[in-house]
């Protein structure tokens, strides 16, 4: 028991269950390999059904734009904070998987965008709600979400992986959806509210947008939605990338395989690092270096192979390990009662500006001396977020 603020005494914030970050971390993992699992496929898939490159890339276009409608319809119905949190992860983890597993059959072109669609409308909300779970149990997020964003990268790079042990692309995707009916059943039986965030039971729209008038939140939202213009974009397109720079077959699975584990181990970098100095330092050291890999990219793009290995290697940690300090800095920072519906918005528009990016991408490598140049327009996410994190750095230091 403590003191209230009034005097009577009033019962201490229970601590979370045992068995609740381990469950969050696969239920993470489960949602990432059901959201991403069918754009890594996406090559296979294409070749399978004889469509063309601007058809393959439509996949991973149509399940960013689900992404967007999915979060931002569960923050309109402020479902985050209404819902149990495990009921409504299981079920959207199932829909998800069946959105995956119709894509083994024999469908047409229009029908798969359509699936890869329905795929980030259902996988897509799944990380911002489980984001919501920990906030409510945990008043410092920036160690376990570098875990989580661990889990999340792993399935995230399910297909990479299984394709770098020369599973075909139709095992990867069979694999990441079952992944995600496990995940739906370990989220129903262990993911719960803690006492720091209460259900709600009334309907505000606008809620989630309030948190913008908080400034550590504001500049977090900031830095993130240039760490994003990179993320997602890098991630989709580096398999061509790779390929385009000589790494075909076999190795360039693996590389590109590599490139996820180094992302978990960065995010694991960064979990271990924000326990000293905090979340706002790991990020903006992260986002700096990622910006620097963005602007050598036309000349790692020649290097030797082994510069080149490494070099993609190194990115590919950086790349990602700012993101988990991001979500813990605005996690922390947006109002208690409404941190589900606020971290949802942030990953939504974070997934939006994703579009541009891959739209931009696409376009100079196609106008402008083809791939070699075409990661340059991936700066532009760094350099517009660092002055924001740096505010944050400063201003937690």
């Amino acid at each position: 028991m403590v003191a209230g603020p009034d005097g009577p005494p009033t019962p201490a914030l229970a601590g979370p269950p045992d068995s609740l970050f381990p469950v969050a971390l696969f239920v993470t993992l489960a949602g990432s390999a059901a959201y991403f699992g069918g754009s890594l496929a996406a090559p296979g898939l294409a070749a399978a059904n004889d469509w063309s490159a601007s058809q393959a890339s439509a996949l991973t276009w149509a399940l960013q734009l689900g992404f967007v409608a999915g979060t931002l319809g569960v923050v309109a119905l402020d479902l985050p904070d209404r819902m149990h949190p495990g009921r409504l992860v299981a079920l959207l983890l199932v829909l998800a998987a069946v959105a995956s597993y119709l894509l083994l059959l024999p469908v047409s072109w229009a029908v798969a965008v359509l699936l890869r669609f329905m795929g980030g409308v259902f996988a897509g909300p799944v990380y911002p709600i489980v984001m919501r779970v920990l906030a409510s149990w945990y008043p410092r997020l920036g160690p376990r979400l570098g875990v989580m964003i661990a889990a999340l990268v792993l399935g995230t790079g399910t297909v990479s992986i299984l394709s770098a042990f020369r599973v075909a692309w139709q095992g990867g995707l069979i694999g990441a959806g079952a992944i995600a009916v496990v995940g739906a059943g370990v989220a129903l039986s262990g993911l719960v509210v803690g006492p720091r965030a209460g259900l709600r039971t009334d309907l505000d729209v606008r809620a989630a947008f309030r948190s913008f008038q908080v400034p550590a939140y504001r500049w977090s939202s900031l830095s993130y939605f240039g760490h994003m213009w990179e993320l997602f974009t890098f991630w989709g397109l580096v398999t061509f990338w790779v390929a385009a720079a000589g790494w075909d077959g076999a190795a360039g699975a693996i590389l590109v395989a590599g490139v996820f584990v180094s992302g978990a181990l960065g995010c694991l970098w960064a979990a271990w690092r924000s326990r000293m100095v905090g979340p706002a330092r790991p990020a903006r050291l992260a986002l700096a270096v990622s910006g620097l890999f963005c602007l050598a990219s036309p000349w790692l793009f020649v290097a030797p192979p082994w510069l080149f290995g490494l070099g993609l290697l190194v990115w590919g940690a950086a790349v990602i390990a700012d993101s988990p300090m991001f979500s813990a800095l605005s996690g922390e920072a947006a109002p208690r009662e409404y941190v589900g519906s606020a971290l949802t918005v942030q990953n939504s528009i974070g997934f939006l500006v994703t579009v541009p990016s891959l739209l931009l991408v696409g376009w100079t490598a196609d106008h402008f001396g083809g791939w070699r140049y075409a990661f340059l327009v991936l700066a532009l996410g760094p350099l517009f977020g660092l002055p924001f994190v740096h505010r944050l750095a400063h201003a937690t230091h």
